[in-house]
């Protein structure tokens, strides 16, 4: 698997910080996996029992801190 790119944007919207990882994190915490293949079911797992009313949230949370990290022009915006 290839490494991801460093973001060119603010921290405050990084990919890390979005609204499905830190499900993904409880969900795989603790866990251990012997196997690539192992660890692609278990996230596939996950991700298809979150509802579309999760995945709404996230995106409309994104787009509100992605409002005000522009209003700011790039200044720290809180969670």
């Amino acid at each position: 698997m290839g490494g991801l790119a460093a973001s060119t944007v603010g921290s405050d919207l990084a990919p890390c910080d979005f609204h499905v990882f830190g499900k993904l994190k409880e969900y795989l915490g603790g866990r251990q996996f012997s196997n690539y293949d192992q660890v692609h079911t278990a996230v596939l797992s996950c991700l298809q029992d979150r509802g579309a009313i999760f995945y709404r949230q996230g995106i409309e949370r994104l787009v509100q801190r992605s409002d005000k990290y522009l209003q700011r022009l790039g200044d720290y915006v809180e969670k």
